[in-house]
Order: C-alpha cells, then sequence, then structure tokens
C-alpha cells in the first residue's frame, strides 16, 4: 500500500529556520561569553600574580633593609628616635638586578625605617610562659622597636601597574652590661681544679668551654641563664693546652666533676649523662648537623632557655660603635679585629664619631687625669681627642663637662696635694691644697707618682737608684707576671730567654684622700672658701703611731671608722672664715689659677675654690651628670717596643689604695640618680686591699639577708653604692694587716713584691733561667731576706722594724664590691703583626688562665677566700699587660664570687655602665597604601 506524500506549508519552514538561527545565536553568544569569562579569568590570573609578585618584592625589600638595619645598629648602638636616611645611616633599595624583572623595574621601589618608640629598662622574667622565646629571658632591658615600610609596584602590559605594600618591625633591645656576673666578648673558658658556683647570668660572644680540670672531680655549678654567641664545648683543651707551674701539660678534655645548669624553675641537670657531654660535640669527636640538634634538643626540653648557643639563634651583644672581636685579625676589615672592645678604656681620639663617643669612658669622665710616669716628655690627649703635652714624671688633671651640642668644656683643676700644675707643669701649686703632711691624717695627696727633680720636695715617689729586683726605691714594685721572655707555654726556654721581671713605675691613687676631697669640695662654694664639710669619717689611712690612730687604721682589721678633721689646728679642724682667707683648705679641690702670680692665691685663695655647682648640678650638663667618675689617662702606656733589653716607655700601674669603706659617691637624696663611682684607665689597675667593703666578711652561702648576707652577693648596708674598676687589666693584691706594735705580719707590701710567692722547697735561686719543673723551681720571685718597709707602699731600699723574711707575707681574705671590666691574652694568643712590642711572634701555647683565674693575683692565696661581688666583664685583649698567664707567681684563691644583688634590680645606679646591644626582626604583615603613607610620614619627621 502507498501512503500519500504530504508536503509542508512555507510556514513550517520558516519556523524551523528561526529555531535554528536562535540555537546559533544562543551558541554564538555562549561561545563569546564563555570566550569573555576565560579572557577575564586570565586578566584575574594574571593579576593575582602581579600582586603576589608585589608582595613578595615588599618582603625581599624588608629582609635586605633588616640585615643592613643590623650592621648599622650594631655599628650605631642607640635607641634614639631617628629615621635611617641620608648619609652613612641610609637604608638603601636592594641592587637594580633583584628589583628589575619581567615585571618591574626600580620605579615604584621605595623603603624607610625609622627608630620610633622606646621603653625603660624592664625585666623579662623567665618563669612567665609569655617570655619562652624571649632572647632576653632574665634580664632587663631597654626596648626601641623600629618598623621597616615598604612599597613594591609591577607592571603587566594588559593590566598595568600593581603596588604592595609591607611592615616589617624589628626589635632593639639595649642591656645593662653590668647585670652579667661573668661577661666575655671572646671565648669564655671554666676549668677550675676547685669547686666553683657561678651565680647570676653568663653570656660569652665567642664559644663556652667548660668543664673541671683533668685529674679532679670536682662541681662546676652554673645557677641562672648562660648564652654563648659560639657553641658549648666540655672539653678543658678545646683551644690549646694549659701548663702547669711545674712546666707539665694539661691537655685536656677535663675532669669527670658535676657540670650543672639550672632551668628556671631551679632544676639543675648535669651535662655528663653518665656516658656522654652533651654539648656541641653530643660524645662525637667533632661537630655535625646531628650533633648539634641533639645538643638542641636536650638543652631546649632540659634547661627551658636557660642553656643557649647559637644553635638556638643566640648572637653577640656589642658595644656601641664598636666592631666584632675577632682572635685573628680578618682581611676584610681595616683595623686590627683583635683590638676591638678595648674601645671602652681608650683614650679620646679626634677620630671618634657617632655612639663611640658615648661608649669611651675617657670621653664622659668628669674627672680626667693625664699622667705621664716617663723620663721623658710624651704628648697625652684631652678629652676631645686634641693633644697636650706632657712633662717627663708629671701629671695634670681637668673637670670634663660634655655640652648638649656634644662640645667639651674643660677646665684644669689642682688635686690635694699635687705639686704643679699649667703648660709642661711649670707652675708650682701654692695654693692651700699644696701638699703637706701635717693633717690629721698625714699627707693630703690623692694622686701620688715618681718625683720630678723639679717639684717641692716630698710630693712624689723617689726613684734616684736604677731600679733591680734587690734594690728599687718607693718608686717602683714588681709584678712578677710582667716580664721580658715571659713567652708563655712549652717550649719556655729560660736557659736562652731568660725571665726577667720588669719594675713597675707606681701611680697611686688614694681612695680615702679623694673621698675626703670629694667631700669637702661637693659642699663648697665655687669661688668662695665656703664649705659645710669639717670632717670626714674614714679609716685612718697613715701608718698608726697612737692608739686612737691604730683603732681607726685601714691595716686593723677589728678598727672602726672614725671622724678626722679638714683643716687647721692640732687636729686640723680649724677652717677658713671672713678673717682668715688664707688658712690651710688641704682637701679641697681648687681650679688652676691662669696666672701663677696671681695675688689672690695668697690673699684670697677661695677665689680659686671648686664647689658643687662646678661639679655637678640637678638640671643640665656637668661633669659628674651621672655620678663620680675618673678617668686616668696614662700617656703611652701601650708602648711596649724593647731597644738593647730596656723599654722605650717604662712600664707603669695605676693602683687603687685605701679603698676599705664606702668608695666615695654623690648623696642619693640631693642627686637621685647619680650615686656610685667608677674608675678607668688605659693603664693596668692593681687594687690593693678591700675595696667599697670593709672586711668583715660573711661566708654563709645560704645568708640571703639583704643587706649583710654573703659578701659574695649581698651589700654590706643600706648604704653601700656601686663602683666599677677598668682597666688594661685588673690584679687583686690581698688586704695589708698591721699588728698593735704596727708592724706589717700579712698582705701585700711592695718592698716585697720581687720575692716568691712562699717558702716552699720547690725553689731554685737560678729560677730565671731554669725551666720550670716539678722539684726544683716552681717559684719566680727572688728570696732575699728583708723585713719589709714601715709602710705597704714603699720600696726595699729601707727596713722597717719588723721580721726579716724570704718571702711574700701571707695573704688574708679580701673582700671587693665592685664591677669589674679587663683585658684577657686568649688562650694560644698570637700577637704577630701587633705594632707594639709582643712578648712573642707566634702563638704563645699557652692557656689563657680562664674565668677562674678572672683577676691576676700575684700571691699564694691556696686555702684563703677572694670575696668579690660584682660584674666580671672580659671585654677585650690586653695591650700594656700582655704576658701569658702563668701560675708561678701565685697560687688560687678561694673563688667567692658572684653577681652582686643590687645589678639585679633594673632601677640599678651606676655611673657610665656600658650599655650592649642585640635586635631581632619580629611581626611582618601587609598594610594598606594609606598605612604606608601615614608610616612613611612618621619616620621621614623623625631626625636624621
Amino acid at each position: 500500500m502507498k501512503f500519500p506524500l504530504r508536503f509542508r506549508s512555507p510556514r513550517h519552514r520558516a519556523f524551523a529556520l528561526i529555531t535554528v538561527m536562535m540555537f546559533v545565536g544562543a551558541m554564538a553568544i555562549l561561545t563569546v561569553s564563555i570566550l569573555r569569562y576565560s579572557g577575564q579569568e586570565r586578566r584575574l590570573n594574571e593579576r593575582n600574580r602581579l600582586v603576589f609578585r608585589a608582595r613578595n618584592m615588599t618582603e625581599n625589600i624588608s629582609i635586605y633593609a633588616a640585615e643592613q638595619l643590623t650592621n648599622k645598629l650594631y655599628r650605631l648602638r642607640t635607641y634614639s628616635s631617628m629615621a635611617f636616611m641620608g648619609g652613612s645611616n641610609e637604608i638603601s633599595l636592594p641592587p637594580a638586578n633583584v628589583l628589575t624583572t619581567n615585571y618591574s623595574t626600580t620605579t615604584g621601589m621605595e623603603v624607610r625605617a625609622g627608630i620610633t618608640s622606646q621603653t625603660n629598662l624592664t625585666y623579662i622574667d623567665p618563669t612567665l610562659p609569655a617570655n619562652a622565646s624571649n632572647p632576653n629571658a632574665g634580664l632587663s632591658v631597654a626596648t626601641a622597636t623600629i618598623p621597616i615600610i615598604s612599597k613594591a609596584t609591577m607592571n603587566h602590559p594588559s593590566i598595568g601597574n600593581v603596588t604592595a605594600y609591607a611592615q616589617h618591625d624589628m626589635e632593639v633591645a639595649l642591656v645593662p652590661l653590668f647585670q652579667f656576673a661573668m661577661f666575655y666578648n671572646m671565648d669564655l673558658e671554666v676549668s677550675p681544679g676547685g669547686a666553683m658556683l657561678i651565680n647570676g647570668p653568663v653570656h660569652t660572644n665567642g664559644n663556652l668551654i667548660t668543664r673541671c680540670q683533668t685529674g679532679t672531680t670536682v662541681t662546676i655549678e652554673y645557677t641562672d641563664r648562660v648564652t654563648a654567641a659560639g657553641g658549648l664545648f666540655a672539653n678543658t683543651a678545646h683551644k690549646g693546652p694549659y701548663y702547669n707551674e711545674n712546666g707539665t701539660a694539661d691537655v685536656g678534655p677535663g675532669g669527670t666533676g658535676i657540670l650543672y645548669f639550672t632551668a628556671p624553675n631551679g632544676t639543675k641537670t648535669n651535662l655528663y649523662n653518665g656516658a656522654i657531654w652533651r654539648d656541641h660535640k653530643y660524645g662525637t669527636s667533632t661537630e655535625t648537623a646531628t650533633t648539634l640538634a641533639q645538643f638542641k634538643t636536650f638543652a631546649t626540653s632540659t634547661y627551658g632557655g636557660n642553656l643557649r648557643t647559637s644553635v638556638h639563634g643566640v648572637t653577640k651583644l656589642a658595644l656601641p660603635s664598636v666592631s666584632a672581636y675577632s682572635e685573628t685579625n680578618l682581611a676584610s676589615t681595616a683595623d686590627d679585629d683583635r683590638n676591638n672592645g678595648r674601645e671602652i678604656i681608650a683614650p679620646p681620639a679626634t677620630t671618634d664619631s657617632g655612639a663611640l663617643l658615648g661608649t669611651k669612658f675617657a670621653r664622659n669622665a668628669g674627672l680626667y687625669i693625664v699622667v705621664n710616669p716617663d723620663d721623658e716628655q710624651r704628648v697625652g690627649k684631652m678629652p676631645d681627642g686634641t693633644n697636650v703635652t706632657m712633662r717627663a714624671k708629671s701629671y695634670r688633671c681637668w673637670l670634663n663637662r660634655v655640652n648638649s651640642d656634644g662640645t667639651y668644656t674643660f677646665w684644669e683643676v689642682i688635686l690635694p696635694g699635687q705639686p704643679s700644675y699649667g703648660p709642661l707643669n711649670a707652675n708650682v701649686n701654692n695654693l692651700p691644697n699644696r701638699y703637706t703632711d701635717l693633717t690629721a691624717v698625714g699627707h693630703n695627696q690623692v694622686f701620688r707618682i715618681p718625683q720630678h727633680t723639679s717639684d717641692a720636695a716630698n710630693t712624689g715617689y723617689t726613684n734616684t737608684a736604677a731600679p733591680t729586683m734587690a734594690s728599687f726605691q718607693d718608686a717602683y714594685f714588681y709584678d712578677l707576671r710582667r716580664a721580658i721572655n715571659n713567652r708563655g707555654g712549652a717550649p719556655y726556654d729560660r736557659p736562652t730567654y731568660n725571665y726577667t721581671p720588669r719594675p713597675v713605675v707606681k701611680l697611686d691613687f688614694d681612695l680615702t684622700r679623694f673621698r675626703m676631697m670629694v667631700e669637702r669640695t661637693i659642699s663648697g662654694t665655687p669661688g668662695s672658701y665656703i664649705a659645710t664639710d669639717t670632717s670626714a669619717t674614714i679609716y685612718y689611712p697613715s701608718l698608726p703611731t697612737t692608739t686612737t690612730q691604730w683603732n681607726a687604721s685601714v691595716f686593723n682589721p677589728s678598727a672602726a671608722q672614725a671622724a678626722h678633721g679638714l683643716g687647721l689646728g692640732a687636729s686640723f679642724n680649724t677652717f677658713p672664715t671672713s678673717t682668715t682667707l688664707n688658712a690651710q683648705d688641704p682637701f679641697r679641690m681648687y681650679f688652676a689659677p691662669a696666672d701663677p702670680a696671681d695675688t689672690l692665691i695668697s690673699t684670697n685663695p677661695g677665689t680659686f675654690a671648686v664647689g658643687t655647682a662646678s661639679l655637678v648640678t640637678t638640671s643640665g650638663a656637668s661633669p659628674w651628670f651621672d655620678g663620680i667618675t675618673v678617668y686616668v689617662h696614662s700617656v703611652d702606656a701601650e708602648t711596649r717596643a724593647i731597644t738593647s733589653g730596656a723599654a722605650n716607655r717604662i712600664d707603669s700601674g695605676v693602683r687603687l689604695w685605701n679603698g676599705r669603706g664606702p668608695i666615695a659617691s654623690l648623696d642619693g637624696t640631693t642627686y637621685p640618680g647619680r650615686t656610685g663611682f667608677a674608675f678607668a684607665s688605659n693603664d693596668v689597675v692593681y687594687v690593693v686591699g678591700h675595696f667599697n667593703a670593709d672586711g668583715s666578711i660573711n661566708a654563709t652561702s645560704t645568708d640571703t639577708t639583704n643587706p649583710g648576707g654573703y659578701s659574695a652577693r649581698y651589700p654590706e648596708n643600706t648604704s653601700e653604692r656601686l663602683c666599677s674598676i677598668m682597666g688594661d687589666a685588673i690584679t687583686v693584691l690581698s688586704q695589708p694587716v698591721f699588728n698593735s706594735s704596727y708592724r706589717q705580719i700579712n698582705g701585700w707590701s711592695d718592698s716585697l713584691s720581687a720575692h716568691r710567692k712562699d717558702t716552699a722547697t720547690q725553689y731554685t735561686t737560678a729560677w730565671a733561667s731554669t725551666n720550670p719543673n716539678g722539684s726544683t723551681n716552681r717559684r719566680d720571685g727572688v728570696n732575699t731576706s728583708f723585713a719589709p718597709a714601715a709602710m705597704p707602699n714603699m720600696g726595699n731600699t729601707v727596713a722597717g722594724g719588723g721580721t726579716a723574711v724570704t718571702a711574700k707575707f701571707s695573704v688574708v681574705a679580701t673582700e671587693i664590691s665592685a664591677a669589674m671590666v679587663t683585658g684577657i691574652v686568649p688562650t694560644n694568643h698570637n700577637a704577630s703583626g701587633l705594632t707594639d712590642g709582643p712578648p712573642i711572634g707566634a702563638a704563645n701555647n699557652q692557656h689563657s688562665g680562664g674565668a677562674h683565674n678572672f683577676p691576676r693575683l700575684l700571691e699564694a692565696w691556696a686555702g684563703t677566700g677572694l670575696y668579690i661581688r660584682g660584674s666580671m666583664v672580659a671585654m677585650f685583649e690586653s695591650r700594656v699587660a700582655m704576658e701569658p698567664w702563668t701560675l708561678s707567681p701565685y697560687t688560687a684563691a678561694g673563688r667567692f664570687w658572684g653577681l652582686h644583688q643590687s645589678f639585679r634590680s633594673a632601677s640599678h645606679d651606676l655611673p657610665l655602665e656600658p650599655v650592649l646591644l642585640n635586635c631581632r626582626r619580629r611581626v611582618f604583615k601587609e598594610i594598606t597604601a594609606a598605612e604606608y603613607s601615614t608610616m612613611k610620614t612618621t619616620i621621614e619627621a623623625l631626625p636624621h
């Protein structure tokens, strides 16, 4: 069957066409939409990538700036508000090859940084969880915030510019130096043969090398936080051998005694677990990534932040404007890196700039003394670095004021008993404080040096004869370590290189008479005879001749301080009045007359009197703006060259005498924040006897009474003020002690300074030309039978009335309350290339002596305690007393040393205390353009 064919009408055909066209149109629209979406997505993705690139660049810029800032802050050492813009302080962008990419050029890149805020000193409590990661936990620090803001612009030809903004904050911490029980700017070695407890924070900018001496089982205990910018090594010979007085060598690795470190909660854990010393080598022979990771994990979990090294991110703490110290001189730096750190005690120089002006003690000391002990004219430095020509065997003094604009104003002054003044000391002191020995305490001389022939009689130590160890006058004494051919460890070769101690010239600073001067002068009116203090309560400092004097004598262990008058009359208790203007005032400081022939010197000498306002004021600049500060510039002390066996510049040493009892200090009520006493010299410093302490020692280590508790930590009373002593080296000499017949029986005596330390049999008269050995040569020095001089500061040409001896006196327990900053001779020190007179032009093959021998000693201390409360800082290499450590002149003291309790307070007060700096990176965040603009305005408004 066929079906009929059906035909479509035109209307139906049109509808189909429209349907197809609509479908095609929809598809076209969809296609265009898809293509448009795809393009927009690509543009969006590309823009996101551009934003990401911009953000990365801002981070790169800020990190580069942070690296620059770290170096600049270590150089500047300042936390004052400032912008790092312009000159050497400017923060720069990364190099063009870093900034320039396919999407960027140097255009549109920017960085700014500035110190915008500071905080006062605040203690960071290590027991608080919030401080667990704070590198300064356990210390008092002042902090400053440094925002680094950066801007980076990226460009795409189809998209245009994209700019990102970021802020990267850094925190700078300023750390007062004397809150460390021990601070070393170099490697810190602790390897005692006797038990040692180190009470207080410890830090080294090098390695910490600690373990008891080989063959011993004694305990070393660190009770507080310990940080090392280098590593930790439990090997006593990590740097070199330890040569004993008998010539044998201790080559390590040390004894088996307990080595305690202490967590913040007080838990003590031995570094040795019975099988492994858990240090940077962790039981192996070398450091590896594995051993360092093991140590880091162990120390962190065991000591809770109280034992940290470089693996924990510990960095160096450095002085303002002082470059990092290095034991070897780096070819990449202009200066000798071995000298870095010594700037703190160095004389001023005209090249000093920036924060170094604040770091140098000499620049800021209120009483500035220039002394030339040599027998030829020399050129010294003034507080501003300019030259002053000094006559042989002379000294001059100035009050030094640092003005608000950084300039210096200084006035020449005359100390009690000073023989001469003015250019080349051509003028004889005819003022009322001229030398006299008729005061209630004997002579009135504060500073005593060798006698110059043109000075008035008795104003200095006599030195007419050439000194030898067998015969030397009052101008000299002997330090048996400071010897020609003290070459260090083996080979000694003394038969070829005879060990020859050199005479040392005395530069003696009398602290009792200085205190009398301060109290008299500070109570006076400038330019007037009027002063209110008429007596001083002190220990009697001269040879006692009466019961009254003996009962107050500095040499009598049972003495008590007594009042002594300061004026005229039988008891020197008459003072200048309106009718006796020219009456003696032997303990007043005077301005040096511009005209030595001025008639006012005789008619109205009070015209030249120094008074309170000349020394300190409660507002504005003044010499003692931060407390009593004294600097002794020993001209050319660092000159060590020897010609034909004789030193080109004679050896000298500044010695602090009669420091028993409270040291001079400003009154804390009248001058808040300005108490205490600080003394520094570029020369070697010797502390003779008790210092800032009365010698009544509390030996009970568990006595925590404050004040009056354990003498190695707590002050004697509430009136005790903090003190500091800084020198090229610091040697402690034991307290001289007399009997009731007024004869010396114990302690240090200059007249016995060339003698051997004791009468043991391991001695030969050929000690200087015989190598040390175990049976016949373990003691250096002569054994001449001699009755010591009547006073401990006299030479051995005139015997006193006591018994003749062949060795030094026995020492007595000595008490010192002071922070100490000193130099050392590092282990295996190589002085090659030093300009002036190294003892040997090669490595000395000798141990440094370590922190367990921190203060140098010259007597047989074995069995006798040395009590020191303060802070011990080894900041630099010695450049005057450069001879290597040796045991032959002494035996070690009982080490009762600790951090002074007052240094633990953030508000402690000590003049010109050095401040250290460290910095760390904190927050990094993106900011808006508006935030960037606001911060940029803030930073650019800061000083720069």
